[in-house]
């Protein structure tokens, strides 16, 4: 078992990156293969740029690559059992090819929005009839191709044509041999009639079935980096756990959480549709000197009481009366309080 441990650290001292790739193309042919195969399953949308976090990741890194002393720490790790090197060198190879991927999704956007031109549509039903025209004539009594053919309405229906050419090219391709025979034949119709039922359909939204889109590699190539890029953030994140700013400056976390209160900045690189509440400690209230049990204060009655007289402001001597006042009836002035009688002194 000893000797098991000591091979396999052996091998993991020497343990060399692949170079990294010259271009996102070169990088996307080498992977395609693995990266369809996940993509025909079940794929979930990325609501996020994916060329941006190909960016940024591709960054920290290169800057890991490139740093000795912190590679080797990797490297230890690697060897007592604790991380795989694979997740550096994947992610060297991984994401210029997820740059290169959301390039491609960007144009297959840009494309899926163009309507199919009225030339376009008018050629296709010129060949269509052309085409038609040559089958019936030799497979209307042929019991596969004859009911095929004999069905097919010439409308305006645009999903109807691109079935149509779609069933007129299988029809040249089993007959092509005889067709070739025949003056009114044209090489170029069988692979024509292809190219344009796929125009139709993209423009209508539809895709054959075994056809993978770029928004679906996008999404199975971003699942493996973020999941690559997640193992190496926090196992970077534990080797620098003494210096937390460094390991966050080193290490930085790819999405970023926004909240009502703003971006949380510790969000980590879980899935892109995380959300996970952020942790806001609650706001410290002022400690008092009430000893008493909290809650609910009465409180105290309060006397109702009678509001003071306000007395009439003094008016200066001589002022005119307002008009509101001089409506008012003139309070009857008091008359002076009669004196006492004197009474007569006593006759002697």
């Amino acid at each position: 078992m000893a000797a098991l441990a000591h091979e396999a650290g052996s091998e993991l001292r020497g343990f060399t990156f692949h170079p990294p790739p010259e271009d996102g193309a070169e990088a996307w042919r080498a992977v395609q293969a693995s990266i369809d195969a996940l993509a025909r399953g079940e794929t979930t949308h990325v609501n996020l740029d994916v060329q941006d976090f190909a960016d940024r990741a591709h960054i920290v890194v290169g800057e890991l690559v490139d740093n000795p002393e912190l590679l080797g720490r990797f490297r230890r790790l690697a060897v007592a059992g604790f991380f795989e090197l694979a997740v550096i060198d994947r992610l060297v190879q991984h994401l210029p090819a997820l740059w290169h991927v959301g390039h491609m999704q960007q144009e297959e956007g840009a494309r899926s929005k163009r309507r199919v031109s009225q030339k376009t549509l008018d050629d296709a039903d010129v060949r269509r009839r052309r085409m038609h025209r040559l089958a019936i004539y030799y497979r209307e009594t042929d019991k596969a191709d004859g009911p095929v053919l004999t069905k097919m309405a010439f409308t305006n229906d645009q999903s109807r044509l691109a079935n149509d050419l779609v069933s007129l090219a299988g029809i040249y391709a089993r007959n092509r041999e005889a067709f070739a025979r025949d003056p009114h034949f044209v090489a170029d119709d069988e692979g024509d009639a292809l190219e344009d039922s796929r125009a139709i359909r993209r423009s209508r939204g539809e895709r054959a079935g075994t056809e993978v889109t770029w928004t679906e590699r996008a999404a199975a190539l971003f699942t493996i980096v973020q999941r690559d890029y997640k193992e190496l953030r926090a196992t970077g994140t534990w080797m620098l756990r003494d210096k937390p700013d460094d390991a966050r400056a080193r290490f930085p976390p790819m999405i970023e959480r926004v909240t009502r209160r703003g971006k949380d900045e510790g969000a980590d690189d879980g899935d892109a549709t995380d959300t996970e509440p952020a942790n806001d400690a609650p706001t410290p209230v002022a400690p008092t000197n009430d000893t008493r049990p909290a809650g609910p204060t009465p409180a105290a009655p309060t006397e109702a009481k009678s509001p003071a007289p306000t007395a009439p402001a003094a008016k200066s001597p001589g002022a005119k009366a307002t008009p509101a006042e001089a409506k008012k009836p003139r309070a009857a002035k008091a008359k002076p309080a009669a004196k006492p009688a004197r009474r007569k002194a006593p006759k002697r």
